[in-house]
């Protein structure tokens, strides 16, 4: 319930804080469902949603249910200025733990770091004017590419 109202701006705080401890439950399936809230229209554009990311990105959920940010923010039409914490977040997890996964071909990770690329070429993009914002974007794909994950990081900044 909480994962369906959030994002229409009902519920307030304390669901915003019941709904960032259920991305550390011990039941995945609560992980799941409480994760898919980041692909819900209008969730990106509450002014909630920064801190609970950062949350997100920091708990048991993240792991299994990285696409759900990832494909939030893919699908989002506005600015991702405000998430570039997230986003760096994101990137020092798949070139650090996740880093081993992101190099295999067997799993969904290098499709992952594809849709990140793509991810941080827009925050650049929208980025303009921010130099601050724009070389934690180019930091971000120096960590991808020393990391060696993914499946081809660069052919999303030269597309």
């Amino acid at each position: 319930m909480l994962a369906s109202e959030l994002p229409d701006g009902r519920g307030g705080e304390h669901a915003v804080a019941m709904l960032g401890g259920l991305f550390d439950d011990d039941d995945e399936k609560v992980r799941d469902v409480a994760a898919s809230v980041f692909r819900r229209k209008g969730m990106l554009g509450q002014t909630f949603v920064v801190p609970l990311a950062e949350r997100f990105v920091q708990s048991h959920a993240f792991e299994n249910n990285i696409e759900d940010l990832l494909y939030g923010f893919k699908d989002a039409t506005i600015s991702l200025r405000p998430f570039s914490r997230v986003l760096s977040l994101v990137v020092q997890r798949f070139a650090g733990s996740l880093a081993p996964e992101g190099r295999d071909l067997r799993s969904r990770r290098p499709a992952d770091v594809g849709t990140l690329a793509e991810v941080l070429l827009r925050l650049y993009e929208q980025s303009e004017g921010d130099r601050r914002v724009r070389g934690e974007c180019l930091d971000a794909w120096d960590q991808l590419l020393r990391g060696r994950v993914g499946l081809d990081v660069l052919k999303h900044i030269d597309s």
